[in-house]
């Protein structure tokens, strides 16, 4: 009975040895064998009949040639502003004081605008100097030749202050370019600028109303 109890433990660790020497050909399998030995000896060693919870395990992921690593480059938008193709004369919020319209038995033929002596005037849109002068009832003034929105405009800036005048005759010049400084020059009483439009070189019409359609 000895002998054939001591053949059944050799056979049976025979058995064990041929399926550990097994396993260790197979590495998909090992940590599954090595996995169910610690957890029988766990259970073993602590003197209870539940099985004990299963340790977690690290994995790593290794990433083949045959799926590189590709940096992922986001599309960058660049917002593009049309630059404004007219402004208005003065950048200070001045009223106008007299405005277009009969005056004195005639056509006062633009808006006289009150900043204070010297204060900037700029070009309504890019366009050409066709007058740069000192001469007449206007005194110190510039005419630019302009085309906006295909016709042919004309704007007059009037009355500026001595040594101010920025641009000569047959300049070309760019929206909102300085032209010269409000002063009382000509036919003015006080400093303001005297500003005319005239659609298509021809007649006059009321230049801060036309801008305000405009811009």
């Amino acid at each position: 009975m000895v002998k054939q109890f001591g053949r059944r433990i050799s056979v049976g660790a025979a058995s064990l040895m041929v399926v550990v020497a097994a396993g260790a050909g197979l590495p998909a399998y090992a940590s599954t064998i090595e996995g169910t030995i610690e957890n029988s000896v766990e259970a073993t060693t602590s003197g209870t009949t539940q099985p004990a919870e299963p340790r977690p395990r690290a994995q790593t992921f290794a990433v083949g040639s045959s799926t590189p690593l590709v940096d992922i480059v986001r599309d960058s938008y660049t917002v593009v502003a049309p630059p404004p193709t007219l402004q208005y004369p003065l950048l200070t919020g001045t009223g106008i004081t007299s405005g277009f319209g009969p005056r004195g038995g005639r056509l006062h033929e633009g808006d006289d605008i009150f900043p204070g002596y010297g204060t900037p005037i700029y070009s309504i849109a890019a366009g050409v100097v066709v007058q740069a002068s000192g001469a007449g009832a206007y005194g110190n003034h510039v005419t630019v030749e302009h085309v906006i929105d295909g016709q042919m405009v004309t704007s007059l800036y009037a009355h500026m202050a001595p040594g101010t005048m920025a641009v000569s005759e047959g300049d070309r010049i760019r929206i909102g370019q300085h032209l010269g400084g409000v002063g009382e020059t000509g036919n003015a009483q006080g400093a303001h600028l005297h500003f005319e439009i005239r659609p298509g070189g021809a007649a006059a019409v009321p230049p801060y109303a036309w801008l305000a359609a405009r811009i």
